[in-house]
């Protein structure tokens, strides 16, 4: 993605990125912000679309290994999937105990055309919403941070990029507006956690 918003989603994934790590789509933060802390690197996407890439649907389940990541990083992703509830029981399935999902979510945004063809568009989530969603799994192991003030909202509203907006705007966090949610959930069992519907 080309807009403000790019800022935001890295200040949410600089942490907790080691061992085994699956990427949705590509491998950017992974290899940016897990270095030698990485011992294998993985691609998902739901289509297999790419080299090397594990075909993947955090959806159905299909193609999602149980116990396999020390870390999954989702960025952009929620919104385009319908069935949040599976969503989240395939997030947890996937990461071995004491593994962590790090995700980002629209909150203000505009519709993606491009993406909404491809896959739907079906969320613009809230800190609280997210909160709910992934606590019915993770119980009290997830962090909810949200990003963003009227000016970066304003500008990611009218188009403009990074490189368009003062540096010192994005240091100041409202969370009257959150542009961008980070979710930092970690899996400590996978015993006796009944699936959520």
């Amino acid at each position: 993605l080309h807009l403000c918003d790019r800022r935001q989603r890295q200040m949410c994934i600089r942490d907790s990125i080691w061992g085994d790590v699956v990427e949705i789509a590509d491998s950017t933060y992974t290899i940016k912000y897990g270095g030698e802390k990485v011992k294998h690197s993985y691609i998902m996407h739901v289509n297999g679309w790419g080299k090397n890439v594990i075909k993947g649907n955090l959806e159905s389940g299909e193609g999602i290994e149980e116990n396999k990541y020390d870390c999954a990083i989702i960025t952009q992703t929620l919104m385009f999937i319908y069935d949040f509830s599976s969503v989240v029981n395939n997030i947890y399935k996937m990461l071995k105990p004491g593994g962590v999902a790090l995700i980002t979510v629209a909150g203000i945004s505009q519709l993606a055309r491009e993406d909404a063809g491809n896959w739907g568009s079906y969320w613009s989530f809230e800190p609280d919403s997210l909160r709910k969603g992934f606590e019915k799994k993770f119980i009290n192991n997830v962090v909810i941070q949200s990003y963003g003030n009227v000016k970066v909202a304003v500008a990611m509203l009218y188009g403009m990029c990074s490189e368009e907006i003062p540096k010192e705007i994005y240091g100041y966090n409202d969370e009257q507006y959150p542009l961008i949610i980070g979710v930092r959930a970690v899996s400590y069992t996978h015993l006796t956690l009944p699936t959520i519907a």
